[in-house]
């Protein structure tokens, strides 16, 4: 921790840095669904805020290259109040496909959308799909057969 706070420019007597052990760090990982991927610049990971209920049990993991309000303000409201919100419109499957295709680039330091996915995914259900059109098309054709004896 001290080389982060040397890194990030940060020399007050007023900060303290700590870090806990490493089975410690890892059983919460672990707890919150966390997981990360050692890379040559640290770690690669996901952002992403755990919204915990009174009981200490995990309500609602909320992910994203950013935070903006509403995406913590609604989990909090559905905590709070006890109603969940409908979760399946058109805005949050866009943003689930948005977290599936978000990759941290260490290079520029921030995460960015890794269009590859969208391309691969087209390409497989492609051949996917004509691969089957092709097995339908060849069992309907008829070989004829030699008339018995």
């Amino acid at each position: 921790m001290r080389d982060f706070a040397r890194k990030q420019g940060i020399d007050d007597a007023r900060w303290t840095f700590a870090s806990p052990s490493t089975d410690d760090v890892e059983a919460l990982a672990a707890e919150f669904g966390f997981q990360w991927v050692p890379t040559a610049g640290g770690f690669d990971h996901l952002a992403q805020a755990t919204i915990v209920d009174a009981n200490g049990r995990v309500f609602r993991q909320v992910y994203g290259d950013r935070f903006e309000l509403p995406m913590l303000v609604m989990p909090l409201r559905e905590l709070a109040l006890g109603t969940p919100a409908p979760r399946d419109d058109l805005r949050s499957i866009v943003e689930r496909v948005r977290l599936l295709c978000t990759v941290y680039d260490a290079r520029a330091g921030r995460y960015r959308l890794d269009y590859a996915l969208f391309f691969e995914l087209f390409t497989g259900l492609t051949f996917a799909v004509a691969t089957i059109a092709w097995l339908i098309a060849a069992s309907r054709r008829r070989v004829p057969r030699p008339a018995p004896r």
